[in-house]
Order: structure tokens, then C-alpha cells, then sequence
């Protein structure tokens, strides 16, 4: 019994997988990319420009600050979330949640 518990497991599985490749290389395709529109485009001139030093390696090239080390995170005021960069709107402080990561 355990032999076909576990290949009705792995066939689940393995068609699940099957099943969301397409979806994941659509994603991340030349196609998809290509289509992406972005509402502000600076230069990196013009970004190192506007931005602190520590703005922009996070904003720009993907650093971030040490777990539960940012301001943001006892922040609890009702408004809404802007991009630092752009000053796009992000996200409302209703949906924002204590995940534990920091």
C-alpha cells in the first residue's frame, strides 16, 4: 500500500510541475519582458542623481538593510506606501502584515 501512496504522490507531483512550466517560462520570457511597460525611466546618472547612496544600492541593485534593522518595521500609521525612488504608489497599510521575516 505505502508503494502506491507514494507513485500516486509523485505522479501528482510530477503533473503539477508539469503543469506550471509553462506558465513560469511565459514569466520570465524575452516576450513578456519586452512588453513590460514602466512608468519612470531614468538613466543611472539620473538615478544616482536623485537617490542617497544607500537608496540607491537598495533601490537599484537589490541590497537591503539587516533583518528587523528598518524604521518601517514599527510603523503602523494608516496611508499609503511610496516608491522611495519614483514616488509611485506601492501598496495601502491595510495590507500590510507582520510576516516575522523583518
Amino acid at each position: 500500500m505505502t508503494e502506491h501512496t507514494t507513485t500516486r504522490r509523485s505522479l501528482l507531483a510530477w503533473l503539477g510541475a508539469g503543469a506550471s512550466l509553462p506558465v513560469l517560462a511565459a514569466c520570465g520570457s524575452e516576450a513578456a519582458q519586452a512588453q513590460q511597460t514602466w512608468r519612470v525611466s531614468y538613466s543611472e546618472a539620473e538615478w544616482r542623481r536623485r537617490l542617497t547612496p544607500m537608496q540607491f544600492r537598495v533601490l537599484r541593485e537589490a541590497a537591503t538593510e539587516r533583518a528587523f534593522t528598518s524604521p518601517l518595521n514599527d510603523e503602523h500609521r494608516r496611508g499609503t506606501f511610496h516608491c522611495q525612488g519614483c514616488g509611485n504608489r506601492l501598496f495601502s497599510s491595510a495590507h500590510k502584515f507582520d510576516s516575522g521575516t523583518g
